[in-house]
């Protein structure tokens, strides 16, 4: 198989749905013409609890109670991984429909590559989209920034 990274830069910004659905309406011409041969996904890292805690400004602009968070102040939360791995599956669907990976793949090497920075909601992120990416492989190649 030919060497391919996927890259997961997971504080950077959501791709857009309307890209993915454009490449399936291209033409046959326009495919047996050009050939896919890397993928990359820049994501943002899915639903975090609020960054500030205890007596933040938004906690004071209401009388009524806030949502009680899964996590942390700045950390993703439960939900966020649970979305975060059905975007991994939903790509995951997509690299093997338009046969860049077979199903079931296990990567072998450096073929795919998660970038993640050291705080916990990117990290998470990274983990649970290659979660649902890559749901069977062993072990997936994450890479900190070694903060």
């Amino acid at each position: 198989m030919k060497q391919m990274k996927l890259w997961m830069l997971a504080a950077i910004l959501i791709i857009s749905g309307t890209g993915l659905q454009a490449q399936t309406k291209r033409s046959d011409d326009f495919r047996a013409r050009y050939e896919l041969k890397e993928v990359v996904v820049m994501s943002r890292h899915n639903i975090r609890s609020p960054l500030s805690s205890g007596g933040a400004a938004y906690q004071r602009v209401t009388p009524h109670e806030w949502f009680k968070w899964s996590s942390p102040g700045s950390q993703l939360s439960l939900r966020g991984g649970v979305l975060e791995t059905e975007m991994g599956q939903f790509f995951r669907k997509w690299v093997v429909d338009a046969g860049l990976l077979p199903d079931n793949y296990r990567p072998a090497g450096d073929e795919v590559l998660f970038y993640a920075n050291s705080r916990q909601r990117t990290f998470a992120t990274a983990k649970y989209f290659s979660a649902g990416f890559l749901p069977f492989a062993n072990e997936c190649n994450a890479v900190g920034d070694g903060q």
